[in-house]
């Protein structure tokens, strides 16, 4: 390497046999072995990886020049493999920064907002305050963003969801306006704040129904979105099994005891939630399907003829008897419940939207 470098032949070889010479060195002094070297070893070295990363530098500033980014990334990079100074090291960031820069905007023209993303992304890791690079990377996600317009969630009626409380389904519109659509992913934006649900309501003529896949479409385009997400609550169940009844036997304030029954129950709810994502202009099914969730819990009630009052209970005994605390408990499985169809639903269209992104 040595007889190499001095003959000045092309640099990037002898850097690698370098690098091997160093790596036999670490493994030798590893295990206690000192192997021997020339006295100009440290200096040949330091000059053919100088050499090295020069011509490098300049393979990929003729790559930059010609448009070709992926091989200037490819040159820069490899220039970083021969211990670049502090300085050099810096100039080769900014140079990777700007390959990266060239190459999104590159994929940008293309239509491949994806990919313009991801090298954007590369190009700010090099360069992070670098406001021309932040300003292509919003410029991407404007071009390359889908707009959704997710309207409420409708009902199905009759039987099917006799057993749903008369607030779960706004709790739940609450839930996916506040928790799923105001959080999309990126290339994803949302077209329907709170703001407008009244003027939504206004161009619909009053007419809630947004699960037609006209309706949906047309409130979609006069909102500007691309893609129209209705939902509708298809089923919702209430189940109650008796898993246990205890006998059990407590002291009375007025004197003497009494026996009172301890009810244990698994309570179960679920529920069907059927979703479309149209395309606003074509009517075109995007994707389409049901999310079923289930959530369940054991409550233990308490059973006694008299006045539970007159009863001296242990300390958590008295919530058997308490309708406030066992109300309390379903409100917590609905909410559960309520997560576990936003979560779920999320990921569904989220991902059938996604794909439409190139």
């Amino acid at each position: 390497a040595s007889v190499a470098a001095s003959e000045g032949r092309y640099p990037v070889g002898p850097a690698e046999v370098y690098r091997d010479a160093d790596e036999l060195l670490g493994a030798a002094g590893g295990v206690g072995v000192r192997l021997p070297v020339f006295d100009t070893y440290d200096e040949d070295r330091r000059a053919t990886f100088d050499a090295a990363i020069a011509t490098l530098q300049e393979v990929g500033d003729d790559a930059y020049a010609a448009d070709d980014f992926e091989r200037a990334v490819e040159a820069y990079d490899r220039a970083t493999r021969y211990a670049p100074s502090p300085s050099v090291q810096t100039a080769l960031d900014a140079r990777r920064a700007d390959a990266y820069g060239g190459w999104a905007e590159g994929a940008l023209v293309t239509g491949r907002v994806r990919t313009a993303y991801d090298r954007a992304e590369r190009a700010l890791s090099y360069a992070p305050a670098q406001r021309a690079l932040l300003d292509l990377q919003t410029a991407i996600l404007d071009a390359g963003s889908i707009r959704i317009a997710a309207f409420p969630t409708e009902t199905r009626g009759g039987r099917a969801t006799r057993a749903m409380p008369n607030d779960f389904r706004e709790a739940l519109n609450a839930r996916l306006e506040d928790e799923v659509w105001s959080r999309p992913p990126l290339f994803v934006a949302a077209a329907y704040p709170t703001a407008e649900r009244r003027a939504i309501r206004s161009l619909s003529g009053g007419d809630e129904r947004y699960g037609r896949r006209g309706t949906s479409a047309e409130l979609a385009r006069l909102l500007d979105a691309d893609l129209a997400v209705a939902t509708r609550l298809d089923d919702f169940t209430r189940a109650e099994e008796e898993r246990e009844r205890e006998t059990r036997t407590a002291d009375r304030r007025s004197g003497g005891t009494a026996t009172y029954t301890r009810v244990t129950t698994d309570l179960d709810l679920s529920a069907t939630l059927v979703y479309e994502v149209v395309d606003a202009r074509s009517r075109r099914v995007v994707c389409e399907g049901e999310v079923e969730r289930r959530v369940d819990t054991r409550l233990r009630t308490g059973v006694y003829a008299g006045r539970v009052s007159d009863l001296d209970l242990d300390r958590s005994e008295p919530r058997l008897f308490d309708e406030e605390y066992l109300d309390d408990e379903e409100r917590d499985l609905e909410v559960r419940l309520r997560v576990a169809l936003a979560e779920r639903l999320a990921d569904r269209v989220y991902r059938g939207v996604e794909r439409e992104v190139p």
